[in-house]
């Protein structure tokens, strides 16, 4: 046994040969030894990548990003981070598109099947040019992508409206007073009426549009009153109706423009928008916000949303259903008819009846209180007439 002082000594010995060894020994990088080798990474110390495309999953609990300290004060490399786990080296992670677009039979599909229980026979609607309509026994739908030249509007095949006209799809729809209503008389009774397709200026008729007509002698002035609701002769009125116009005016325009103007039956078709109700929109009065499908040029406290003036045309107006902007209020628009009392008896395509002295004006304008805004309204007026309250536009028939 060794005594206390040999013991002491072989302690010494041994000491002076280990520490040495230990010296030599090169003390592994954080990147060997948290590399992608499978090891467990501590808490909040993300794995850098070992080159700038490679992407490395940090663990759900790793938060740092480039150039910043982790939460144990380890500081991280500018270098590439994965901050998205499980993504597929070398993809970024934001390449995917945010939307996928359907070609158009996969929206005719979608819509066909989103509406699958209400199928009525007959029944047809736009997906995009494509057309479904509803099979005959209400089954399902059948689908066809409509010819070149054509678009679908309003669930039919159409040729493409003129530039500046919408296209109002034929059919049949209640005239005059909406049931449960009270109107004047002479917009009763509702009665069936039958129209076929034709198109119709977006917007009521302009000045500036006027103007080109005048200028190449085709349409005529007549005298002209210039009070400041006329628009025509004012500065920056340009965009403003043509009110005052006579239906001859307004007649000679559209005959100028290859157009005509449309039939009392045919304006309310196109007011209706394919809507029931007693306004362009449905039974909701008009309201002078411009932000609602309600919107409308019409009298409140002052005359034209307190404007004293007709609105430039489709700014104080949501478009209905068919396109179509000021089907209610700014100018009330001269049509092609005869004023006459309406006739129970259905009718299609009806002209109006014979010289009774009075043509009709629709639609109610910035002077005009709310009621007078119904698609129903109507007003007798003599040809030769001009006020600041009429204008008009142009309708064409569809080859």
């Amino acid at each position: 046994m060794l005594d206390r002082s040999s013991l002491i000594f072989l302690i010494l010995l041994m000491s002076s040969l280990v520490l040495p060894a230990c010296s030599d020994v090169e003390a592994p990088t954080p990147e060997a030894a948290f590399s992608d080798t499978g090891n467990t990474l501590p808490d909040g110390l993300a794995d850098v990548a070992d080159d700038a495309t490679e992407v490395v999953d940090p663990g759900a609990d790793a938060t740092a990003t480039d150039g910043e300290e982790a939460p144990d004060g380890t500081q991280v490399p500018d270098t590439t981070v994965d901050v998205a786990p499980d993504v597929a080296p070398d993809i970024p992670v934001d390449t995917a598109p945010d939307v996928v677009k359907d070609t158009a039979d996969d929206v005719a599909n979608d819509v066909a099947g989103d509406v699958a229980l209400s199928c009525v026979p007959g029944v047809a609607m736009c997906a995009g040019d494509t057309l479904a309509t509803c099979k005959a026994d209400g089954s399902g739908w059948e689908e066809e992508f409509c010819p070149t030249g054509t678009s679908c509007k309003s669930g039919a095949c159409a040729k493409n409206a003129p530039d500046g006209m919408v296209y109002v799809p034929g059919g049949t729809f209640q005239m005059g007073c909406a049931t449960g209503d009270t109107c004047p008389a002479d917009q009763s009774p509702q009665h069936t009426v039958t129209v076929k397709a034709f198109y119709l200026d977006t917007y009521e008729v302009t000045v500036e549009r006027y103007q080109v007509c005048v200028g190449q002698n085709a349409c005529g002035l007549a005298q002209w009153l210039f009070a400041n609701w006329f628009n025509w002769g004012k500065d920056g009125r340009g965009k403003q109706p043509m009110n005052g116009a006579r239906w001859d005016d307004a007649n000679a325009f559209c005959k100028w423009s290859g157009g005509r103007l449309p039939t009392e039956a045919e304006w309310e078709r196109a007011a209706h928008g394919g809507k029931v109700g007693k306004f362009p929109w449905g039974d909701e009065n008009p309201t002078c916000s411009k932000d609602q499908a309600s919107s409308a040029s019409f009298k409140t406290d002052e005359i034209g949303c307190n404007t004293g003036l007709t609105s430039p045309v489709g700014t104080q107006s949501a478009a209905n259903a068919y396109g179509l902007y000021d089907m209610a209020g700014n100018v009330q628009e001269w049509v092609a008819d005869w004023y006459g009392p309406f006739s129970a008896d259905p009718a299609v395509d009806p002209q109006g009846p014979g010289n009774t002295g009075y043509k009709v004006m629709k639609g109610g304008s910035f002077a005009h209180p709310v009621g007078e805004l119904r698609v129903s309204s109507r007003v007798p007026a003599g040809p030769g007439e001009q006020y600041s309250s009429q204008g008009f536009r142009c309708a064409k028939s569809v080859p």
